[in-house]
């Protein structure tokens, strides 16, 4: 069996694989043609944003992202843009998700000192690496943080170790990585056939709460 961490871009190649054993896709957006997938609702981490930041009293943010942070993206600015008119919010997004860490570092601070030079008082990282690069950018700057500019990431916040405050969303992919387990293991058990051309594949949904998706836990070293 495979499991894809994001869709495969060769559809070919992988619907010739699927004819012979099971694949199972993260996904962040329905109707995958390849293989069973299990959808996490990334949209639903955007608009919590937007609600922690407007309550925070947040009103220029920047969002710096890879191309798999726009749907996060999206729904965040939809909400956070509803605040008023003195609302802003500046965004930039890497086209090339298969970037070296050490470009999407130099990339990051890059991208951190223009959205400083416009005002944001809160930048959004959607990676730990672009988190690392926006941190030193603003060390460098002498930008106390979280006090003058906030930042926010995504991950597990027992894994990551900052030397300042942040504020980092748990989106519990350790409960996407056992479901795609399960799925591919349930899949397995049985005698594989071959998919028919036309039918439509199971759809599993992880659909992630406001109960377990927070709080929103600020960590520091």
């Amino acid at each position: 069996g495979v499991i894809c961490l994001m869709p495969p871009r060769k559809i070919d190649s992988a619907r010739n694989i699927a004819e012979k054993i099971p694949i199972v896709t993260l996904v962040s957006q329905k109707n995958h043609p390849i293989g069973d997938q299990v959808l996490i609702n990334y949209s639903q981490s955007g608009a919590m944003l937007a609600h922690y930041l407007i309550a925070q009293g947040h009103r220029c943010i920047g969002w710096i992202g890879l191309r798999s942070s726009k749907p996060v993206y999206a729904a965040f600015s939809e909400l956070f843009s509803q605040t008023g008119k003195d609302s802003l919010v500046l965004n930039e997004f890497l086209e090339d998700d298969y970037i070296s860490s050490r470009e999407l570092w130099q990339w990051s601070t890059q991208i951190a000192a223009k959205m400083q030079s416009r005002g944001t008082t809160a930048i959004i990282c959607s990676s730990t690496v672009i988190a690392y690069g926006v941190i030193d950018y603003l060390k460098s700057r002498k930008v106390a943080i979280p006090e003058q500019c906030a930042v926010l990431t995504f991950g597990d916040p027992q894994l990551q170790r900052f030397s300042v405050p942040i504020t980092i969303v748990d989106q519990h992919e350790d409960l996407a990585a056992k479901t795609l387990f399960e799925l591919l293991m349930d899949r397995s058990a049985a005698v594989y056939h071959r998919i028919p051309a036309g039918v439509s594949t199971v759809e599993y949904v992880c659909d992630f709460t406001e109960e377990n998706l927070f709080p929103l836990i600020d960590e520091a070293e």
